[in-house]
């Protein structure tokens, strides 16, 4: 990997855990490309060091479980023993998440969710922010999603997990700012790695299920999320700090107002879909069947509505376990 002709990072030494693959690795190769001197740590130690081994002798690669204070420790003190100091930390680590509601998910789901994503970010970055001050200050990103920002059904520790690192960010911002370190969270939306297959199965499948929901109208590649973390660690971004820096094509924009997911407020819905459809133990509604209050569910075809709905309009709405077409009426 050989520097750009300008490299705005050069001198500048960065650990990135989750670095084997996906994300992680796109973030180690841009990095370096920029000049940077590069850790690629994961807890996949071989897939660390395929990813430093197409980087060159700009990086080192390093075997570490970020949810364990030791091996946090190590690595930090691998890189500033193979490069003399430390300027960035970039925390990438994620679990395999598991889909579930509170009630649904173990209580070691949870666990493993906010060990790898939450607790995985407070150990690197305790260890880290000590060697970044020394050298001077430096930059600090969490990688969350942009379901730190908005949630999704039945991904309780998921979500709960990308928005406590949000915050962290905040106040790691606040507490760290007199040492000249930014701390900034990272929030893509849908992206195409590893991740999108165990999901979905097939790329053609996540993007049938995903695309519908960027309004930029595709899902992103992990070297445009690695572009916007190059940014983050660069000076080009010095006047930002405490901030989640949004790379999800308009995802939660989209969401806010005319969203695939909308919170329809004393509307009712006139429901006209031939199959009957259970909303809970105690109600149904299917052809005919009216309900007033809270709705929850997607649009997902609709001609172009002004704001968040137009009354008297038809367009086909998706409950959270169902497909109907309906018109949304006047109380």
């Amino acid at each position: 990997m050989q520097p750009t002709c300008h490299p705005r990072l050069a001198g500048r030494i960065i650990l990135v855990s989750g670095a084997a693959k996906g994300i992680g690795r796109a973030i180690c190769l841009r990095l370096a490309g920029e000049g940077a001197r590069v850790a690629c740590a994961d807890l996949d130690a071989t897939g660390a060091a395929k990813t430093a081994q197409e980087i060159g002798s700009a990086a080192i690669d390093i075997a570490c479980d970020v949810t364990d204070a030791g091996s946090a420790r190590n690595a930090v003190e691998q890189t500033v023993r193979a490069f003399g100091a430390m300027h960035g930390l970039i925390n990438n680590a994620a679990a395999s998440s598991v889909s579930g509601t509170v009630v649904e998910l173990d209580r070691s789901d949870w666990d493993q969710e906010i060990a790898v994503s939450l607790t995985g970010a407070f150990l690197m970055s305790k260890f880290a922010v000590p060697p970044i001050a020394a050298a001077g200050g430096g930059s600090i990103i969490h990688v969350a999603l942009q379901f730190g920002r908005v949630a999704i059904a039945g991904s309780a520790a998921y979500c709960a997990a990308k928005a406590a690192l949000v915050n962290l960010a905040k106040v790691m911002a606040l507490d760290h700012a007199a040492q000249r370190i930014r701390v900034n969270a990272l929030s893509p939306g849908a992206v195409a790695t590893h991740r999108l297959l165990e999901s979905h199965g097939t790329m053609e499948r996540a993007a049938a299920a995903l695309v519908p929901k960027h309004p930029i109208g595709r899902i992103a590649q992990p070297e445009e999320i690695a572009a916007v973390a190059a940014f983050l660690m660069s000076e080009d971004a010095n006047f930002i700090t405490g901030s989640d820096l949004l790379a999800d094509g308009g995802y939660t924009a989209w969401w806010g107002c005319t969203a695939p997911m909308v919170l329809l407020s004393r509307a009712r819905l006139t429901m006209t879909g031939v199959n009957h459809h259970r909303i809970d133990e105690r109600q149904k509604m299917g052809k005919g069947r009216r309900l007033s209050g809270w709705i929850f569910g997607e649009i997902v075809d609709t001609p172009q509505l002004d704001g968040c709905s137009e009354m008297g309009t038809s367009f086909e709405f998706r409950h959270l376990r169902g497909r109907h077409r309906a018109a949304l009426k006047r109380q």
